[in-house]
């Protein structure tokens, strides 16, 4: 059964437009929503850049997994179906956060690495109060929201945010 996501927010359109930002990232959503596939089938058929767009929507709960038993491996592997089928988008924002968004959603990958080096250095191993990144980094709330939305390194959990697990 497919689910249709609500999107309320402004942060988390961020996440969607990024899910689907390149011709491989939409085919390797479009070959999951068919059915499940493994990480390695994902590999086979798409290479490194599937397993990263994978990861992406995994992070972003656009993905549901389960772990399935191979009879020619050990140990199961894990497989990935997509979760949603439709979006509803649905939010009001000031418009210097709609501006936000769309630089964050624009921005080059090479200026998002050196930003999201910084917020990942000052997050450290145990997780970091998001105020303080805004203080040293001089950006606001939803800067920082939007970043992480884009991040595949760093998750929010409330108002703490930390190291995504690999």
């Amino acid at each position: 059964m497919m689910h249709i996501k609500a999107i309320e927010d402004i942060s988390d359109l961020i996440a969607l437009l990024r899910a689907f930002d390149t011709p491989l990232k939409m085919k390797a959503f479009e070959a999951i929503q068919e059915d499940w596939h493994t990480a390695s089938e994902i590999k086979k058929k798409f290479g490194d850049k599937g397993i990263e767009a994978i990861a992406f929507f995994e992070k972003n709960k656009l993905v549901e997994s389960r772990w399935i038993p191979i009879e020619e491996k050990k140990k199961p592997e894990k497989t990935y179906k997509a979760f949603y089928s439709s979006f509803y988008i649905k939010f009001t924002c000031p418009v210097t956060q709609l501006s936000q968004a769309a630089v964050a959603v624009c921005m080059e990958h090479k200026d998002f690495q050196k930003i999201e080096e910084k917020v990942f250095k000052l997050v450290g191993r145990e997780g970091t109060h998001e105020g303080k990144i805004i203080e040293k980094l001089n950006i606001q709330h939803s800067e920082l929201r939007n970043l992480i939305n884009r991040s595949l390194k760093l998750i929010s959990k409330g108002m703490k945010i930390e190291r995504a697990q690999k």
